[in-house]
């Protein structure tokens, strides 16, 4: 099964360079499912160096945004998390693509990528290594700096970088 591939590919890391592509929303997910598929966290904390996550975020064309005021977006905002949206002191106005000739009907101007990065630290190890549950790390790696990138896409919409479409299969 997987877990078969995994457990292999996980041993030839450990002679050699692995890039491991893997389609999970965060690198917790990775973890989660590392673990699942019973990879030992001693394997795991010795053959892996960092986990990485990615998401492709579309920003808005600057031309022609407008305020998203509708119902839904009023709605979205409500429903996130109070922390995320504490960073900006004050609710921020949040916009929609519209679409123009200067981003050619998208109403998008570019693509920039969110990345996640957990690095396989002392402390991590030895999380893993006493199997402290995941929301446990993931707590720690908070308090430790790292930021998610969830918290990134919530933080690209309250400033009026990208929209609601563009983070909605992040932010579940």
């Amino acid at each position: 099964g997987s877990d078969v591939v995994l457990s292999q590919c996980l041993e030839y890391a450990a002679q050699h360079l692995l890039l491991g592509a893997f389609d999970f929303r965060e690198v917790f997910e990775i973890l989660a499912y590392c673990l699942d598929c019973q990879i030992k966290p001693s394997a795991l904390v010795s053959q892996v160096y960092t986990l990485l996550a990615q998401h492709t975020v579309h920003l808005l064309c600057q031309d022609c945004k407008q305020p998203d005021t509708t119902d839904f977006g009023k709605q979205f905002i409500d429903r996130l998390p109070p922390a995320f949206v504490a960073a900006h002191q004050a609710k921020s106005e949040i916009f929609a693509s519209v679409g123009c000739p200067a981003c050619h009907g998208t109403g998008y101007s570019q693509r920039i990528i969110l990345f996640e990065v957990l690095k396989m630290e002392p402390w991590l190890k030895e999380m893993l290594l006493t199997h402290t549950p995941l929301a446990d790390i993931r707590r720690t790696a908070s308090e430790k700096g790292f930021v998610a990138i969830e918290q990134k896409s919530i933080d690209l919409l309250l400033t009026g970088k990208t929209s609601i479409e563009q983070i909605l299969s992040i932010v579940v």
